[in-house]
């Protein structure tokens, strides 16, 4: 199945919850990507991201994600009289794309803009980053901006460890495989935690599904925290109820 225009008109967004670990209040949202296929099967974030094939395809959801981002948050403010951050999935191949910057400045223009301290762009894939010199130039647009910027993954795939150090960001959030074997992988998160500090960087564990798995990260001193645990993705009405 080949991403459409009208198939993104059917995308809905889900928002799951990020908490502190010290007190599980929340701190930040990442918005979820959920789409029906031609079979009527429910795909989650990554499955609609590899759908979405071309560049031109994966721009084209990552822009419809943020307009729909961007317009709950103007809900959020006017019935909460408070904003929070959100993080947004973005590909590696989008960013590094040579009108990357010309993209972004026409999605937040004018009365959009008030909104790029709410906003994260989160890099969810796994592939190489193909040229570090051009992605670092990006990112550091991105928070000139004032955009934050996240890597997910951290711990599998091409996001090793390493990655810490070579990108300026503000959070990263460790691969769920790291956080489903914890027992056996103490060590690694001991050590992402320390180097994250150390860096600046804050740290967000995903996939916590139960409390022995929450009480280990937060013994190591893991700062945020994401899983069915505290909070299942949930509808924008939901999410502003947990939050008023």
């Amino acid at each position: 199945m080949i991403m459409r225009k009208e198939s993104i008109k059917c995308l809905n967004i889900l928002y799951q919850p990020k908490v502190n670990l010290k007190n599980k209040k929340i701190t930040s949202l990442e918005a979820l990507s959920r789409f029906k296929d031609e079979k009527g099967t429910l795909l989650n974030t990554e499955e609609v991201i590899n759908l979405a094939k071309s560049v031109e395809e994966k721009r084209q959801l990552t822009t419809s994600v943020l307009n729909i981002v961007i317009k709950d948050l103007s809900k959020m403010e006017l019935e909460l009289d408070k904003l929070i951050l959100i993080s947004v999935n973005i590909t590696s191949i989008e960013i590094e794309c040579d009108d990357f910057e010309v993209w972004i400045n026409k999605i937040f223009s004018n009365e959009n803009l008030k909104y790029i301290p709410y906003i994260e762009f989160e890099l969810s894939e796994k592939n190489k980053i193909e040229n570090s010199l051009n992605m670092k130039r990006k990112i550091k647009f991105l928070k000139n901006k004032g955009f934050k910027v996240s890597f997910d993954d951290v711990g599998s795939g091409f996001n090793k460890v390493d990655i810490i150090d070579k990108y300026n960001m503000d959070l990263i959030k460790m691969d769920k495989s790291l956080i489903k074997d914890i027992k056996n992988n103490k060590k690694l998160i001991d050590m992402i935690c320390k180097t994250a500090k150390e860096k600046g960087f804050e740290v967000v564990a995903e996939g916590i599904e139960d409390m022995e798995t929450y009480m280990i990260l937060k013994n190591l001193n893991c700062e945020l925290g994401q899983g069915f645990y505290f909070h299942k993705p949930n509808s924008f009405q939901n999410i502003l109820k947990l939050l008023a």
